[in-house]
Formats: structure tokens, C-alpha cells, sequence
């Protein structure tokens, strides 16, 4: 932006609604907290379990099973996750342990692995508000860690009963920090 400046805060339900009429397909709404961007964007493709949404600018999200695994276009970049038994887990509201391991590139473009063991917990139940519902979820924790400690990070899901993913608070890296999702359409 000129001058350093951020974007104008935008209006998610707005930018919802307006996605919502103007796009056919799955759809899901994006706050990158640490960068201050909030976006919409549609699926782009599939492969297997893998789903790929875009912003209408080409920046992506892809996910597995819910998981953020990659992302592209926004800077600092996950390359690429591996989410063990995560999915899984999540997806049935249990406790359980998996090993994840996130990809970065450096400095000379070199893939730099990131693994972390992690500890999933179901955090109670709760309502959302989901295509002007009220739907009944439980939120499920996952807090991971390097070895030795020297990072920490939690992520939260809102699963449905029938396993669905509705909403999430995943970190993505150092530099993009957290990125919250709502799916606006599945």
C-alpha cells in the first residue's frame, strides 16, 4: 500500500454475503490476523482428500480434510504439511496424539522442515451461527510443539456430529501467523 498503509478493515458478512451470491461453488472466508487480510475464496480444484480454494487474485489455501496443508500467493508461504493422524482425530471430536510437519522455504529457497507433536482435545461443546442457523458443535484443540519446546502453537476446530468442519483457527507459519476460516458454502 502507499505510505505503508494497511487496507481498510473489511466487512466479513459483507464480503460474505456478497461472495456467497456472486459465486456457484464451495466457498470459504479467510482472516489472516497477522498480515490484517480478510478474503473469500473458492474452490479450484481437487485432488483426492486435497482441496484448493483461490482468491480471485490467485492466492490459495489448500486443504486436507480441513487441515490447512499449503498455501501460496500471500508471502512466507507453507509449502507443505504432513498432518499424520490429525484429520482423523479432529474429525471425531476424540483425544489422540499425531506428529505433523510443516514445510517453509528459506532464505535460499531451500524447504525447511518444521515437525511438531501434537495433542488433540475436545474443548466443549458450543453453537455457531452457519448459513443463518444455529448449528451445535465441539470445539476440538490441537496444541503442538517442537522438540525441546522452543515453539508452541494451538489450533481449534469447530466440528459438526456428523464430523464436518464448520469453522478453524489455524497457524500456518512464522510469518503468516494465524488464519481463521469459516466455510460459507461446503
Amino acid at each position: 500500500m502507499p505510505n505503508g498503509t494497511r487496507p481498510k478493515p473489511v466487512d466479513p458478512a459483507r464480503l460474505a454475503a456478497s461472495a456467497l451470491q456472486s459465486f456457484d461453488g464451495p466457498l470459504v472466508l479467510a482472516q489472516f490476523e497477522t498480515v490484517g487480510l480478510t478474503t473469500v475464496l473458492g474452490e479450484y480444484g481437487r485432488n483426492g482428500r486435497v482441496r484448493t480454494y483461490a482468491t480471485p487474485d490467485e492466492r490459495t489455501l489448500a486443504f486436507n480434510d480441513g487441515i490447512v496443508v499449503s498455501s501460496r500467493g500471500l508471502g512466507n508461504d507453507l509449502m507443505s504439511s504432513d498432518i499424520g493422524e490429525t484429520a482423523r482425530i479432529v474429525r471425531s471430536r476424540q483425544s489422540g496424539k499425531s506428529n505433523r510437519k510443516y514445510r517453509f522455504l528459506d532464505g535460499e529457497g531451500i524447504e525447511r522442515p518444521l515437525p511438531m507433536s501434537c495433542r488433540i482435545l475436545p474443548a466443549g461443546s458450543e453453537t455457531l451461527e452457519a448459513g443463518g442457523q444455529r448449528v451445535n458443535v465441539t470445539r476440538v484443540q490441537e496444541t503442538c510443539q517442537t522438540a525441546g519446546g522452543g515453539l508452541t502453537i494451538t489450533n481449534s476446530y469447530w466440528v459438526t456430529g456428523n464430523g464436518a468442519m464448520l469453522a478453524s483457527r489455524q497457524w500456518i507459519g512464522p510469518a503468516l501467523g494465524y488464519v481463521t476460516i469459516q466455510v460459507l458454502r461446503p
